[in-house]
Order: structure tokens, then C-alpha cells, then sequence
């Protein structure tokens, strides 16, 4: 399937910046949750906790965790994700559609546009993908991340931006398959970096101006379809040492 290709070509998110460096040198775990069980404060729409993990059973629900502080302004998110029935998600959500994977956001509201609640501090990042017209993935074999280290998209002054995430040649993806995701922000060197499959996809600008993150949307956010099907589990918060970057 179309998707198989995409979404799952993400497998094992890479070690940290520098590479060769001893990963106790330039990182730390500040928060860590199996997801297999539900966890206090969260809002679950639309999924179930299981021995597996946690899995979204509805195409418009997500589970929000809003973390116990402020994630670091040098962090980390690391999640193992499992596969989905493309076809049978493209059925749900419909075509023409967008769907949400994994977010994070400095605002509660969970929305990336101030018409939904996003206000001139926020910051976020989302990795997404979709239908098209047909039913098919709307980017391929690849995914799209969209961010903002100071305001909402819309807001006034925002660096909100979105950019297609590519995914290493010969990557696969199978609904059985475990994918780790890491995606690096670093307010110190300006960098918002993603590596997929141990390789790095892409690194763009990121301010780190406006508010801490501290809310985790997991498939899906709160203004666009969610990843139905999809199984999390494992899921690290990261602090990662400043000033190490690429």
C-alpha cells in the first residue's frame, strides 16, 4: 500500500546530534510512560490502553498527556509507533483529508491556528500525513512536518511554517512493524532536527521563542483527523545537552 511506504518508512529514530558520542553524555530521560496503561490527567478521545500500548479506535480521537513541568527548551520526544490498514483508514477519514500522527504544543488547545485557540506565543510541531482526492496518501511515500517556535499560524509575527518530511530510500513500513520516532528541538541552536530509519530527514529553523511545550497530542490533535489504528507505546521525553547540535 501507498501509505506502507510513507508513514512507515520511519524506523528507529537516531542517537542524538553528535554522532559517536556516548548518548549518557548528551541526553537524559526527565519523563517516561509505557502508555499501557492510562495516565492521570490525560484526555483520552477515541483510544484504549492495552498490553501493547496505546491505540487510537476512532478517526477523529487522540490522547492528550500534558507532561508533569515544562518540556526542556533543549528536548526530545521518542515514541515507538505500530502500523495501520491504510485502506481502511483512507475510508474512514475520507479523501481530501488531513491526519495528524504525533504533535506537540506549548498551548493546551492543542490547534494550530489562533481561529482555534493559538495565540501569538505559542509553540508547536506536528508530523502529518493524509488523503488526496482519491483516497490515496496525499505526500507519497513521505510525510509533512509543520512547526512554530513563536506564535500560531496566523498569529501576528509567527514563524509557523511546513515543510515535507522525506523518508530514507528503502525504508519500509508493515502494520506489524515497531517505528521509532525521535524528533529534537534545541532553542540553543536554533534547530528543529528529525532522523528517520537512523538517518537524519531534515532540520529546520526553530526559535525556541515562545511558550515551553508540555502537551503531547498522540494520533491525532484537536482540528484534524487522527492515525485510527495506530499503536504507541514507550514514550520518552528527553533533555538534551545544550549547544551539541548536528
Amino acid at each position: 500500500m501507498l501509505l506502507r511506504s510513507m508513514v512507515g518508512a520511519i524506523t528507529s529514530l537516531a542517537a542524538l546530534s553528535m554522532q559517536g558520542a556516548a548518548p549518557s553524555q548528551l541526553e537524559r530521560v526527565v519523563w517516561r510512560h509505557e502508555l499501557t496503561e492510562a495516565l492521570a490527567g490525560s484526555v483520552n478521545r477515541g483510544g484504549r490502553h492495552g498490553p501493547d500500548g496505546w491505540t487510537l479506535v476512532a478517526p477523529r480521537g487522540f490522547l492528550r498527556i500534558e507532561l508533569p513541568g515544562p518540556a526542556p527548551r533543549d528536548g526530545a520526544v521518542v515514541v515507538r509507533i505500530r502500523g495501520v490498514d491504510w485502506a481502511q483508514l483512507a475510508r474512514e477519514v475520507g479523501p481530501d483529508k488531513k491526519i495528524h500522527l504525533l504533535n506537540a504544543f506549548s498551548n493546551p488547545a492543542g490547534d494550530h491556528h489562533v481561529e482555534g485557540g493559538g495565540t501569538p506565543s505559542d509553540a508547536l510541531w506536528t508530523l502529518r500525513t493524509g488523503t488526496d482526492e482519491q483516497g490515496g496518501a496525499r505526500y507519497g511515500p513521505h510525510l509533512k512536518v509543520l512547526w512554530a517556535s513563536r506564535g500560531a499560524k496566523r498569529a501576528p509575527g509567527s514563524d509557523y511554517h511546513e515543510r515535507l518530511l522525506p523518508f530514507p530510500e528503502g525504508a519500509t513500513w508493515t502494520e506489524e512493524q515497531w517505528i521509532e520516532f525521535r524528533v529534537e528541538w534545541r532553542a540553543t541552536t536554533g534547530q528543529l532536527r528529525i532522523v528517520v530509519a537512523g538517518r537524519e530527514a531534515i532540520v529546520v529553523p526553530w526559535q525556541g521563542r515562545g511558550d515551553p511545550l508540555r502537551y503531547l497530542f498522540l494520533g491525532g490533535a484537536t482540528d484534524f483527523a487522527g492515525f485510527s489504528g495506530a499503536t504507541f507505546r514507550q514514550l520518552e521525553v528527553l533533555q538534551l545537552a545544550s549547544g551539541h547540535g548536528p
